[in-house]
């Protein structure tokens, strides 16, 4: 019984392991990052980036030239420094595009946007003063012949500081 144990245990192994190792992994071939304009806000409405995507294989790649609505091709996730989520973004879901334009990146090209954060929120968020971490991801499912799928940017941090704080800071 023993034996018989260790044969399909063996067995197993050898199948999963030849799955595991049928699976190729396709290279990105681009590459999505944000920076931050400031690193210092007032309220949410200061908060400004910069979004990057860049050809980072050796071939041109075709983006659709949509960015807009925002939250229609990206994600933003923003949490407090403790990891505690901060509700009120929008999520998008599905928009109906009648002409496709796009944009092609030659290899190390890239696109830029900058836009500004209150322009992902439902309403004004009002943001407690502290420190708090961004991510954003670039997602695509429209168009032909073009770059699709979700693309997870860096993690940028900034800090929220009252008014009244900075003027102290400055004298």
């Amino acid at each position: 019984m023993r034996k018989r144990l260790y044969l399909v245990g063996l067995l197993l192994c050898n199948l999963l392991g030849c799955i595991v190792m049928s699976e190729e992994t396709v290279p990105s071939e681009i590459g999505f990052r944000i920076e931050l304009l400031e690193e210092q806000a007032l309220t949410i409405k200061d908060v400004r980036l910069r979004l990057f995507i860049e050809n980072i294989s050796k071939k041109d790649v075709t983006l659709l030239n949509q960015f807009r609505p925002l939250d229609f091709f990206f994600y933003v996730e923003l949490t407090k420094e403790d990891g505690t989520p901060v509700p009120g973004l929008l999520h998008g879901g599905k928009i109906e595009i009648r002409t496709f334009l796009y944009l092609t990146l030659k290899p190390n090209e890239f696109f830029g946007l900058n836009i500004c954060l209150n322009e992902m929120c439902e309403k004004d968020i009002p943001l407690k003063d502290g420190k708090y971490k961004l991510n954003v991801s670039y997602h695509n499912q429209y168009g032909e012949n073009c770059i699709k799928g979700w693309f997870e940017s860096n993690t940028v941090s900034f800090t929220i500081k009252a008014k009244s704080d900075r003027l102290r800071n400055e004298k």
